[in-house]
């Protein structure tokens, strides 16, 4: 039997290798690294006081809620985007943001309340000279700390909230 070279195997291994990691890796858009989305991990909570501190700190902060669907196993609140003056850092002729809260049930309460995890997204999107059209962009530190204050308000009002 004729050995056959490995060499033409090994290089069509290295070049899907090297598709795949140009295809997956980084943020694209040239952002050097940073994301267009902030993102809190709010954990497990149950229902109704979530929903409460949702409903008083969205009021507090004036984020305009665009949707809302609830059902058995699954929750969402959209906000309308909120348009913003661009940060110096942005080089932008338009900036705003999308708050967005997600939660799938994880398990009941002893007295059937849904205990669902929760994750707080915030989006930003930018429109240019160069791009008029709006698209996603880096968050810009003062803009996170913004929303920061926001999810830190959500979290004290959730546990100055809970039910025992």
């Amino acid at each position: 039997m004729r050995k056959r070279p490995m060499f033409p195997l090994a290089l069509a291994i290295v070049l899907t290798l090297a598709f795949q990691g140009c295809a997956s890796g980084g943020s694209g858009g040239g952002d050097g690294g940073r994301e267009s989305l902030y993102r809190e991990d709010i954990g497990s909570v149950l229902f109704e006081p979530f929903a409460e501190a949702r409903f008083k700190m969205w009021g507090k902060h004036n984020i305009p809620l665009l949707r809302e669907e609830i059902s058995r196993r699954n929750v969402f609140w959209e906000s309308s985007w909120i348009v913003r003056t661009p940060s110096l850092s942005e080089s932008a002729i338009g900036a705003r943001n999308r708050v967005v809260i997600r939660g799938y049930q994880t398990g009941e309460n002893l007295d059937g309340t849904g205990v669902y995890r929760m994750t707080f997204t915030v989006e930003n999107q930018i429109r240019t000279d160069f791009a008029p059209d709006w698209h996603p962009a880096p968050f810009p530190e003062e803009v996170s700390e913004t929303y920061r204050r926001l999810y830190g308000d959500l979290m004290m009002e959730v546990r100055a909230g809970v039910r025992r």
